[in-house]
């Protein structure tokens, strides 16, 4: 499943930064092939 931080941002607080956020959604049991940068 693909999800954008923004969607996440509208149920979740997220105060971290985003390599982070996805080291802890591992260790939660999450699995995370990929994460990609769209338009800085």
């Amino acid at each position: 499943m693909k999800i954008s931080l923004e969607a996440l941002k509208r149920y979740v607080d997220i105060n971290v930064p985003v390599e982070e956020l996805c080291d802890r959604m591992v260790m939660a049991g999450f699995e995370i092939e990929e994460m990609e940068k769209q338009g800085e």
